[in-house]
């Protein structure tokens, strides 16, 4: 472990010191990056420039200075923004640089820019003590020595405790919401739609900003009850409940679904939504928060005794007290009946089992529902098993049209894998089927063009709304030298020049040329070695650890009768495959995804 004396030793060196600028801002919505960073960074250069050193890399991030640290240096886009500051990466990419040995300190605006948490801010110095890499603050005196340490921690605990109040008021201020009836954010329960009000601060009202209360929907709120009623009065189990939804949706519209879920088949209901209803304690008219934990590696569902109710109902019931307390009865009742044996006492005892090895673990998706498939392992044979279909029923497959029991042998996949990657990767005719192929290519590779189309549109619209929430603002005041007003000026200015930027970048998208395979590809397969000998003498283990370089993937698509593969391939595969042993962690670097016409589809599964 280095001493302060050792990193002093730094301040002593002959040469200019080579500095790496570190700084971090907040999301957009909590500060502007396009002027926070940019201001950091200028701080950063006369800081550097006064001493005579060099500022060579520049790193900062659009993220929370409470992430944790495995988590740092993938914060938001900054090109967005239109940031005019060079980014040679984030964080992680600083640290790399200090260890390389390829910058000698590093300045930061405040040491709160490394980390709001002490903890985690310490951390990272320690690391950077092991190799002599000190951190300088603009706010701070540039000396090393025990003074400097004790006003660098004492900055570090007030910052942290500014945090800590924060969250601590806030919460309060929370709970405070929720006592007065109003909806605490996020999905608005099934059942339910948000009436907006104008938000009680004037000052927030005046921007445009409102609350949400809960009214029961007239179409989807006696669904709510005819759950309850099926499962706690006549005793219907959750399979029958979802089969009885799904069999007419016009008359039971199932949730809107989350963004993760979506897919082409008609919505439908699931076990899983059921449930979830019949936990949910606003349908008694209370309002409740923090039922749910997103930490991660957390249970989803806190204790109970982590709930904030509300102290009075604050909106009209779909279900009374008591039926809601009756399926917690019911699940009371049925776990003691399993406990008795009553449900399982002719079932065989567990017996342990040792893990089974899939090659095509997490790599095989159900084109239908964009589901993973999931391994299973039957009469000595592994399968590739769809189970969506599983929580939803049967009425659920004839809605939608997904088989209920869909599996394909694991060795189907893995064949076509191999003979995917010797044809389309490893063969010397790879190269020229792929640059005939970028001839053919007309159409637009619809995947990552079309993303940043939908999303900015979706910013363009935001901000259009945020504009007009504040012309609203003009309609309140008769005096255009108000306060108010002059401020509402101002934000419309802001909005509208960050408006006119996203125009411009969507006008730049949406001028680009059919996007392609890049040339450099081609030369990437060139270097590649013939691998298609060694793939025939690969074990499982081996071949797993190859799909996982190449990062493939396989969707199958039960109607079509095709398996759609692609892999991602990156200019040090060519370095690593030349021993042609078993790939150790290659994948981890990924530079280059493989564009239109390399994703062939393989018939006849």
């Amino acid at each position: 472990m280095s001493s302060l004396a050792n990193l002093a030793s730094v301040l002593s060196l002959d040469a200019p010191l080579r500095i790496g600028f570190l700084g971090r801002v907040s999301n957009e919505e909590k500060q502007d990056p396009s002027l926070s960073i940019p201001r950091q960074h200028r701080g950063a250069v006369a800081f550097t420039n006064k001493h005579g050193w060099l500022l060579t890399k520049s790193c900062w991030d659009i993220e929370s200075g409470r992430k944790e640290l495995r988590l740092r240096g993938h914060g938001a886009d900054g090109a967005l923004f239109g940031i005019d500051v060079p980014r040679d990466g984030g964080l992680p990419e600083l640290l790399d640089f200090a260890r390389n040995g390829e910058i000698d300190a590093i300045v930061v605006e405040s040491i709160d820019r490394l980390s709001r948490s002490t903890a985690d801010s310490t951390a990272i110095e320690q690391e950077l003590l092991r190799h002599d890499i000190p951190i300088f603050a603009c706010d701070e005196p540039v000396d090393l020595n025990a003074t400097s340490l004790l006003t660098r921690r004492v900055k570090q605990g007030i910052a942290e405790f500014y945090v800590a109040d924060l969250l601590q008021k806030s919460r309060k201020g929370m709970e405070e919401s929720v006592h007065q009836g109003w909806h605490s954010g996020g999905p608005i329960a099934y059942g339910y739609v948000g009436e907006r009000h104008p938000h009680p601060n004037p000052h927030k009202a005046a921007d445009g900003e409102t609350k949400t209360r809960l009214l029961p929907c007239p179409v989807r709120g006696p669904v709510v009850g005819q759950i309850f009623t099926w499962y706690c009065v006549d005793g219907l189990g959750l399979g029958e409940i979802t089969d009885r939804l799904n069999s007419d949706l016009d008359r039971y519209p199932p949730p809107s679904r989350n963004k993760k879920d979506e897919n082409n088949l008609i919505p439908c209901w699931a076990k899983a939504t059921i449930q979830a209803i019949l936990r949910n304690p606003k349908y008694t008219g209370f309002n409740v928060w923090n039922r749910h934990d997103k930490r991660e590696g957390r249970p989803t569902l806190r204790p109970k005794q982590q709930w904030v109710w509300s102290e009075q109902p604050t909106h009209e019931p779909l279900v009374s007290r008591e039926l809601f307390n009756a399926v917690e009865e019911k699940a009371r009742a049925n776990d003691k009946t399993s406990a008795a044996g009553g449900l399982q006492q002719n079932a065989p005892a567990k017996r342990e089992r040792s893990g089974r090895f899939y090659v095509m673990r997490g790599r095989c998706v159900c084109d239908l529902c964009n589901h993973r498939m999931q391994g299973s392992s039957q009469k000595g044979e592994n399968y590739m098993r769809c189970l969506w279909a599983s929580g939803r029923g049967k009425e659920a497959e004839k809605a939608t049209g997904h088989p209920g029991s869909l599996q394909i042998k694991e060795r189907t996949f893995v064949d076509h894998s191999i003979d995917f990657l010797a044809a389309e990767v490893f063969s010397p005719d790879a190269v020229m089927r792929l640059r005939s192929e970028i001839e053919r290519a007309d159409e637009p590779r619809p995947d990552d063009r079309e993303a940043k189309l939908t999303l900015l549109r979706s910013d363009i619209d935001e901000l259009q709304k945020a504009i007009d929430r504040q012309v609203l603002t003009f309609e309140k005041y008769d005096n255009p030298m108000h306060p108010v007003i002059r401020a509402a000026e101002r934000r419309i200015e802001e909005l509208d020049n960050r408006k006119t930027m996203l125009e411009e970048a969507l006008g730049a998208v949406e001028a680009e040329k059919p996007s392609k395979p890049a040339p450099a590809l081609a030369d990437i397969l060139e270097t590649l070695p013939d691998l298609r000998p060694a793939l025939e003498s690969y074990s499982e283990e081996e071949l797993a650890e190859l799909f996982d370089a190449f990062d493939l993937e396989a969707r199958y698509n039960h109607h079509e009768k095709t398996l759609k593969l692609s892999v991602t391939v990156f200019p040090e595969l060519a370095e690593i495959l030349e021993d042609e042993r078993p790939l150790e962690a290659a994948g981890r670097s990924k530079s280059f995804i493989a564009g239109a016409g390399f994703e062939p589809a393989t018939s006849g599964l």
